[in-house]
């Protein structure tokens, strides 16, 4: 096995947006002929196979979600020795404590470079348990000690500093979707209308996100339901989404694999959040499929939906509702705005802008050109 690559540590395999961008990187590496060691502190989820069908092998630590397990942290560190590589790349709060630990637990002289990646803006911490607030804490601290932290939203990198977050590097890097796959398709659109029971004439809704508090589904149900009697339905899609509460037009479909065909299936993305969100990678995939969006101003989601739809105030249930209704009702917007979401997704959100953005962040990390990869995977 080469020396001088990365080992990517993230907290979990569950299906999201660091998730999907961590894998896109990984897959187009493949495609490069090179490869990333890949390791997860939860060893099981739904994007354990989407990695396996890539090609991809994760080594799994063992954790549980919160928690740190000192063999799992020795593991870690037994690969980083193994691989020695010139980077250690931590993704999402617990992954980026567990990258800071191993490294600096593996004595590899000389040291890698420790990077973490923060694709979110801070949590409201009374929506969650004191854990996560402890590992905003620690991490904070730790920060100075980090030779790089990279961010996917301008208001997360902010807010995060102002929170207290310091490092001898910070970067912005644009997501990356498979623009190849993310695109609209009439014969997907019929095909699953017709498998999900979607009315020919409705106006399908597609929402897509964990559920989790910050997603505000409580909203986006409200919204759908506020819209009277026109034959509006909604299509939820993430983790736990199949248990929100049942209605006459919805289709709660909890975590799926076919989001091209949803969202050729739909008329209008809606991303509704309260709080946390840095750029949402749902949303460019919508917008790659050719999707009018409604969002709220938070993270840097209103800027990029901004002439694609509309951005409404967080926490404002009439002007959500109002939004959708405004859409429902006038198929000429919805088609001007689809096209404005479709070209800036195809300008902005490509993996190689994703891939480009890594590279030239190890470059500024190493102070020197640096080639992504460069060893085999686990």
């Amino acid at each position: 096995m080469t020396a001088g690559g990365v080992v990517h540590v993230i907290t979990g395999l569950e299906i999201g947006g660091a998730e999907m961008l961590l894998l896109e990187l990984c897959r187009e590496e493949t495609r490069r002929g090179r490869r990333y060691s890949v390791a997860s502190l939860i060893s099981d989820g739904p994007m354990r196979a989407r990695f396996a069908q890539s090609g991809i092998d994760v080594l799994g630590l063992g954790m549980k979600r919160g928690e740190f397990f000192a063999p799992g942290l020795v593991k870690l560190a037994r690969l980083i020795r193994r691989v020695r590589p010139r980077i250690v790349q931590g993704w999402l709060y617990h992954g980026n404590l567990g990258a800071a630990a191993a490294t600096w637990l593996s004595g590899v002289v000389p040291r890698p470079r420790l990077a973490w990646g923060i694709l979110g803006a801070l949590p409201d911490f009374s929506c969650y348990p004191p854990r996560v607030r402890r590992a905003v804490g620690v991490a904070t601290k730790l920060s100075p000690f980090v030779d790089g932290i990279l961010y996917n939203s301008r208001v997360a990198l902010d807010a995060h500093r102002e929170y207290g977050f310091r490092a001898r590097l910070t970067r912005l890097v644009s997501n990356g979707i498979d623009l190849a796959k993310f695109r609209f398709d009439p014969a997907l659109r019929a095909a699953t209308r017709l498998a999900l029971g979607l009315p020919a004439d409705a106006i399908v809704v597609i929402a897509v996100g964990r559920n989790d508090p910050m997603k505000n589904w409580p909203g986006m149900l409200a919204a759908t339901e506020a819209a009277g009697d026109r034959n509006i339905w909604l299509v939820a899609i993430g983790e736990g989404s199949e248990r929100l509460p049942p209605g006459p037009r919805r289709r709660l479909l909890g975590s799926r694999d076919d989001m091209p065909a949803l969202y050729s299936a739909a008329d209008i993305f809606m991303l509704a959040s309260h709080f946390g969100e840095g750029t949402s990678v749902a949303l460019g995939e919508a917008m790659a499929c050719g999707l009018p969006v409604i969002v709220t101003e938070v993270g840097d989601n209103g800027a990029i939906a901004r002439d694609a739809g509309f951005v409404v105030p967080p926490r404002d249930a009439a002007a959500l509702a109002e939004a959708l209704v405004i859409l429902a009702d006038d198929a000429a917007l919805r088609a001007r705005a689809g096209k404005a979401a479709q070209e800036r997704a195809t300008a902005r959100f490509g993996v190689d802008w994703l891939h480009a953005g890594f590279c030239s962040f190890y470059d500024a990390l190493l102070g020197e050109p640096f080639i992504c990869g460069g060893q085999e995977a686990v």
